[in-house]
């Protein structure tokens, strides 16, 4: 069953279910899919529609007052939530992000990489590779001889499952088929959160309302209630629902929204590629394919230096661009919306080489990625977060059109980001000179700033840790079981359970994540009989 809450203006609904999800993105469908093929009764809550509505975008404003944050990028409100707009990129955290660190304070996840294995097995499928992952490719395998030489970084591998040129998964799109036709799901668009309903008698949720902007809602009772709305809206949503609580939510007040993270992004450097250099593009890149599983060959700061040099978790890739003036660089512009007249074709001095331009158009057809020739090339770097309780995610002023106050987002950067990366820049440039594939000319003050300031940050819209998940309530807001602390039926699920982030993307995560704790209210629940 589907309902568009904006098409039954003034109805006031009521629903009875096993499971209510709020939130269609990547967490919310991967629970609701995990449970309804258990055959449990599910009701799933999404804010927008089935596409992007700029009045439904709009909603998503606040105020951004530390470190710069665009709170109303790579934020969503439609099914599939930011799946319609990702890049695809999956990599498992590594052994190191579940770990205490006596250098990191308040690192340190309450469950482990063992306890997620299983689940990154299966997320591979629910993300939508159709093939198992394999631990190598040739790229990798000739990054991984090469001699590094003071054991500071290391090549790391990303995967993606591509379903045509750079198109990727949207979890809406794919699963939107099993919402229409099983017989215990009921799908809710244009659903915003309102009110949770908890109690002053016990620790349990009684109901949540949702509502639209035409004046629909519905009323949805449930034995367990899950929040998947994202790294910010958790918070938000949680810190709202506080105000007005009359039991144990209220408590989520003191804890919600701070440690707030991100993988800040950084261009450290270009490169100034030699002869030698030249041939990086079939060594160092995303090596892209018609079908299949793509790979991408890049460096991570390596664990034992992160152990020696007291230092967070980072990783680089390299960028290749056509060249200002190029033909290449024409096209892009073109397909960019620039204006034919505003395009500057510069000829080579030697002319257009018509091999060139067939061994492009061949690969192009082939679906591989592309060889440039005397290409601009970027190292980017991803560095993890120290977790911060300053650095946090709290309630504005003003309200939204449904009486929730906006979201105001306090993001900080510490020394301890600005000296991985500082650290880690060297070591790839060293490394560069080493092998002699061409000079890295860095940024300007990056031994002092890492590069991470205003001038230099690159969005990479990874919202972490809003709603991390700790042992005591003192120190996070979920227990190891994606459970909210004191309360015994309210669950989140996404990035902002995760205590420390590492450098990898984190959908891959949030996927596992959401399959364990399916699998967790799955085992408790019995099935609906039809």
């Amino acid at each position: 069953m589907i309902v568009d809450l904006s098409k039954v203006a003034g109805s006031h609904l009521s629903v009875t279910t096993g499971v209510c999800i709020v939130g269609g993105g990547a967490a919310g469908v991967t629970i609701a899919k995990s449970l309804l093929d258990r055959g449990i009764e599910v009701c799933l809550l999404e804010a927008g529609g089935m596409k992007l509505e700029q009045d439904q975008q709009a909603l998503l404003a606040g105020e951004s007052v530390g470190e710069p944050v665009k709170v109303e990028e790579g934020r969503f409100r439609r099914l599939g939530g930011a799946t319609g707009s990702w890049t695809g990129r999956c990599a498992e955290l590594d052994p190191i992000d579940f770990e205490r660190r006596a250098w990191v304070p308040r690192s340190g996840w309450p469950i482990g990489l063992d306890d997620l294995k299983p689940y990154y097995r299966e997320a591979e499928a629910m993300c939508g590779f159709t093939e198992p992952w394999r631990a190598s490719v040739p790229a990798y395998e000739r990054l991984a001889a090469l001699k590094f030489t003071d054991e500071a970084v290391s090549p790391f591998l990303w995967r993606f499952a591509p379903k045509g040129r750079n198109r990727y998964q949207n979890w809406g799109d794919r699963y939107l088929a099993l919402l229409k036709s099983s017989r215990t799901a009921s799908l809710f668009l244009h659903a915003s959160l309102t009110r949770i309903e908890d109690s002053a008698t016990d620790s349990r949720v009684r109901a949540v309302v949702a509502s639209s902007a035409t004046g629909g809602s519905v009323r949805v009772e449930a034995q367990q209630f899950i929040l998947c709305c994202g790294g910010i809206e958790n918070a938000r949503l949680l810190l709202n629902a506080a105000i007005d609580a009359e039991g144990p939510l209220r408590s989520v007040e003191a804890i919600a929204g701070r440690y707030f993270m991100q993988h800040p992004r950084v261009r450290v450097a270009e490169v100034s590629l030699n002869a030698a250099g030249a041939a990086l593009q079939d060594l160092l890149n995303r090596f892209s394919v018609r079908s299949g599983t793509e790979y991408e060959t890049g460096f991570a700061l390596s664990e034992r230096q992160q152990r020696s040099e007291q230092l967070l978790n980072a990783s680089a890739i390299i960028r290749y661009g056509p060249r200002p003036g190029s033909l290449r660089h024409a096209i892009q512009q073109m397909r960019g919306g620039s204006r034919l007249r505003d395009i500057r074709l510069t000829m080579p001095s030697n002319g257009i080489r018509p091999i060139g331009l067939c061994r492009e158009v061949w690969r192009y057809a082939r679906g591989v990625h592309p060889l440039l020739v005397d290409p601009v090339a970027t190292i980017v770097v991803d560095v993890e977060q120290a977790p911060d309780p300053a650095s946090r995610v709290t309630l504005a002023e003003g309200k939204d059109l449904f009486g929730l106050h906006k979201v105001r987002v306090d993001w900080r950067i510490a020394d301890a980001e600005r000296r991985t990366v500082a650290h880690f820049s060297a070591r790839i440039r060293e490394m560069f000179a080493r092998h002699g594939w061409g000079a890295c000319i860095p940024i300007s003050d990056l031994d002092h700033t890492g590069g991470l300031t205003r001038e230099h940050l690159l969005e990479s819209y990874h919202h972490l840790g809003a709603t991390r998940m700790s042992v005591s309530p003192a120190t996070g807001t979920v227990d190891a079981d994606c459970r909210v602390h004191h309360l015994a039926n309210l669950h989140v699920s996404g990035a902002s359970v995760m205590p420390t982030g590492g450098h990898a993307n984190p959908t891959f995560t949030i996927v596992a994540l959401a399959l364990r704790l399916a699998d967790r209210i799955g085992s408790q629940m019995r099935p609906t009989l039809n």
